[in-house]
């Protein structure tokens, strides 16, 4: 039986994934995702790749079920001409299972480090990088390896509530791509997304620019970035006074602030760490008007010590820009289904997070790929318009040869410039569901019981 045509093979030719593929494609896929064990075992039909490949289309898949991703290949076999596998699903689930981790957190991050690496200066803030950093939770099965593992929040019923996971993730900016991210837990220490972000810190670099949000604003991290050369900008706590500690005043609003470390009962292990004793800190306090709202004020704290380089209006217009962190979390979680996972085990919720995120990357670099061509900016083109065409190119892929393939993506990409998001500022809509739910009682108490006692009074 020849190999199934996988469209990681076909997308090298493809212009829309060249950038991404030219000097890395297959061969580093391979080298990444083929174990020692994989190579001298027996030859499957499932194979690394169509697996791999298969999990990231079935992330995409509006049918997340493992029989909708096994159809698919069918429908894959059968176009090609090839003996048919079984519908059932369990030589699939195996090879999810013996595929490796770290090929997905590999292939997630080298296309996010392709894109950045590859994008338009014209999207850069001053020329230089942006990174946005944010948390999100998400919900999987309720099972016992799964609550040991990741438990639930400690003020919800045993047996009611469900297993959640924490990720702190790390987006581009300009290109929108997840460029790092790391899973842990929401109770315990080192649990916290600050505590997930010092993991992160060897993938930070000098010259790049963070933003985030008051969570992140503390006299440690700050320390540490202004010492390691990384530009930052996050509101600052509301408990952190600062008036106090003012140096010298820059303007309307905008102030050199001195922070000093915290006592030592405080932060015990800082002192061994080499920490400053002071820092010096620029304060910005931004008025928001809106009209027929009352006027808002938010107090930035930044390392653009020098007021010359960076204004404040520019501050605040870098600030502004953080919400796009909110949005991308918005298209993982809501648009490709990922606020519930499916897997029951851990080592498989950490495999669909990682393909939910390369789906992610790969609708990114579609959208970037549009965007250069059409001279505009990645944040102006419909993430559920790509995510949707998306789909409509993993299904040419698999019917037309790469010529014709190649010439269809270009037209379909020409049209994805239309899809552009409106520009709609202060835009405010209700937190609300207009259709109710069904007039079914809640489940209060495990399910085996509720069956148990089911059953006992029939």
């Amino acid at each position: 039986m020849r190999n199934y045509r996988s469209p990681f093979s076909i997308l090298s030719h493809l212009e829309i994934f060249k950038k991404l593929t030219v000097n890395h494609g297959r061969r580093i896929l391979d080298r990444i995702l083929i174990t020692g064990s994989e190579q001298k075992g027996r030859r499957r039909i499932f194979d690394p790749m169509t697996t791999a490949w298969l999990f990231v289309l079935q992330t995409l898949d509006a049918d997340q079920s493992c029989r909708q991703a096994v159809s698919r290949f069918l429908v894959g076999l059968a176009e090609a001409g090839d003996e048919l596998c079984s519908l059932k699903t369990g030589a699939y689930c195996r090879a999810r299972k013996r595929l490796s981790e770290d090929f997905l957190r590999e292939a997630v991050r080298r296309i996010g480090k392709l894109l950045s690496k590859r994008q338009n200066s014209s999207w850069m803030w001053k020329g230089r990088e942006v990174k946005v950093i944010d948390g999100m939770v998400v919900s999987m099965p309720d099972t016992i390896s799964n609550q040991n593992e990741y438990p639930q929040y400690t003020h919800q019923k045993s047996g009611v509530g469900f297993p959640q996971a924490r990720l702190l993730v790390v987006f581009s900016l300009s290109t929108g791509a997840l460029l790092e991210a790391v899973i842990g837990r929401v109770l315990g220490k080192g649990s916290g997304e600050v505590s997930l972000l010092r993991t992160l810190r060897n993938t930070l670099k000098k010259g790049e620019v963070l933003l985030f949000d008051r969570l992140y604003t503390n006299f440690v991290d700050m320390s540490y970035y202004q010492k390691k050369g990384i530009d930052f900008a996050g509101t600052l706590h509301i408990g952190r006074h600062f008036r106090s500690n003012i140096m010298e005043r820059l303007g309307n609003g905008d102030w050199l602030v001195c922070f000093h470390r915290p006592p030592k009962h405080m932060l015990k292990h800082g002192y061994k760490s080499g920490l400053p004793d002071v820092i010096i800190i620029r304060v910005t306090e931004i008025e928001i008007r809106q009209k027929g709202f009352r006027t808002q004020r938010l107090t930035i704290a930044s390392s653009f010590v020098d007021d010359h380089l960076v204004s404040k209006e520019e501050i605040a217009s870098l600030y502004r820009q953080r919400w796009h962190a909110e949005l991308d979390i918005r298209r993982i979680k809501a648009t490709m289904q990922m606020d519930i996972l499916r897997c029951k085990t851990p080592e498989m919720i950490r495999k669909e997070i990682w393909a939910h995120l390369l789906a992610y990357n790969l609708t990114c670099a579609i959208i970037n790929e549009a965007a250069e061509h059409n001279f505009q900016n990645p944040n102006q083109i419909s993430f559920k318009s790509a995510l949707q065409l998306h789909r409509t190119i993993v299904e040419l892929l698999q019917r037309l040869d790469d010529k014709k393939a190649s010439q269809t993506v270009a037209a379909l990409l020409a049209k994805l410039k239309t899809e552009r998001v409106a520009n709609r500022p202060n835009r405010i809509e209700p937190r609300a569901v207009k259709r109710r739910p069904k007039d079914y009682p809640r489940l209060m108490k495990p399910r085996k019981h509720v069956k148990h006692d089911l059953l006992r009074a029939a």
